[in-house]
């Protein structure tokens, strides 16, 4: 397995990624969409590259929708929107 299947594979990360999406009410930060019906990714506000100590915090990911996933170009497109209270 390469390291990024050994992360996301993780009982840890798939803690975190279904309390990340409780935490967001299951809705795109960026554009509302409730992503149980569009799909969905988390993204990690600053890159797990460079900060990977950040990787399973919970305030450096936030929930988007595919399309959305999908136009974020660089992590500051994503931290610029905050979380659904």
């Amino acid at each position: 397995m390469t390291p990024d299947a050994d992360f996301y594979g993780s009982d840890a990360w798939r803690r975190v990624r279904r309390a990340v999406m409780r935490r967001d009410g299951f809705t795109c930060c960026r554009c509302g969409a409730d992503v149980r019906h569009t799909g969905c990714r988390l993204a990690h506000i600053k890159p797990r590259a460079t900060h990977p100590e950040l990787g399973l915090v919970m305030s450096n990911l936030r929930l988007l929708c595919w399309h959305c996933y999908s136009t974020t170009k660089r992590p500051a497109d994503v931290a610029t929107h905050a979380a659904p209270a």
